[in-house]
């Protein structure tokens, strides 16, 4: 993860240096394409994954209801967080289109804002047939050359924003309070509706809600989830903690679409958790406008950090 912040940093260190319309553009193209190549390259190693195989159907069915949970939770949460805010700032925050940095109306809501999830779900498809038919090859190495690529190019986007967005706020005098309880308190939002939600998942599950709770942790970061909690609670609840994981950036995908609406453009940051900052940037982006662009990358790497200290501590509250 230091890595990642460390690339970012440069991103963001340069695009702060090179005030050229044209850099953006292109940082804001090569995104979008690693949030492609990332999406296929993830499809191909779920596919070819052994855990799929090795997984129950109950195993499977348990972690999609878990994953369903989470991620609603997580809107849920945050629905009523934002609107809490705007009702006690008198709606001076940044939750509308209007109140957020201007972009050209092209980049915002409208009905292209599917167009993202049919690609990504095809590519999605694409690459888990070509897992499913081809040999099993390792594509950590890539994923992760793109994924630094993403992470600069977003650096070099947010420079950009952040002038913008405070340029803006000083010319029409934002409440400063309330944004920075808005920035501060969207990721605390997501990641009590992933645990809430998912807890009460468990209820109705063979592994009870602290367990379900446990799978729902990594919060969308199904790579450090499965081994994680395969290290602390056994290989059953490490394969359903994978899953849930993997599950969760998939149905984030469909609902960013449904919850970007109105005056809560910024729940669509808010369904996939540690994913929000790389594969889900294209539909978030998409679906909430380009000025949405740090809350996601701000609760991706919020949850990122939170991830495998919840989990371990869960883990160990369980025995």
């Amino acid at each position: 993860m230091i890595t990642y912040y460390l690339v970012f940093l440069l991103g963001l260190l340069s695009g702060a240096l090179i005030r050229m319309p044209r850099i953006f553009r292109i940082a804001h193209w090569v995104m979008l394409s690693c949030g492609y190549v990332l999406i296929t390259l993830f499809g191909f190693q779920m596919a070819s994954a052994s855990v799929m195989c090795s997984s129950l159907l109950v195993d499977v069915i348990s972690a999609g209801l878990i994953a369903v949970c989470a991620a609603t939770g997580s809107v849920v949460v945050s629905f009523f967080f934002i609107g809490g805010v705007r009702t006690f700032f008198k709606a001076n925050v940044l939750t509308s289109p209007d109140e957020l940095s201007p972009v050209n109306p092209e980049e915002t809501v409208g009905l292209h804002v599917w167009h993202p999830v049919y690609r990504s779900l095809g590519l999605l498809i694409v690459g888990i047939a070509a897992g499913v038919w081809m040999p099993v090859v390792k594509v950590d190495v890539p994923i992760n050359f793109f994924l630094l690529l993403m992470i600069l190019s977003v650096g070099v986007q947010s420079a950009q924003e952040l002038l913008t967005l405070s340029n803006n706020r000083f010319k029409h005098g934002f409440a400063t309070a309330s944004s920075l309880v808005l920035f501060f308190g969207l990721p605390v939002a997501v990641i009590a509706g992933t645990l809430l939600f998912s807890a009460a998942a468990g209820l109705f599950l063979r592994y009870g809600w602290r367990e379900s709770m446990l799978c729902a942790a990594p919060l969308g970061w199904q790579t450090l989830g499965g081994p994680m909690v395969q290290e602390l609670r056994g290989v059953t609840l490490g394969n359903v903690a994978f899953l849930t994981n993997m599950f969760r950036d998939v149905v984030a995908l469909v609902m960013i679409p449904l919850v970007s609406r109105g005056r809560y453009l910024l729940l669509g940051v808010t369904p996939g958790g540690v994913s929000s900052m790389d594969i889900l940037l294209p539909g978030i982006m998409a679906a909430s406008g380009r000025q949405s662009l740090m809350y996601a990358m701000w609760v991706g790497a919020s949850c990122s950090f939170w991830a495998p200290i919840l989990i371990y501590l869960i883990a160990k509250a369980g025995r």
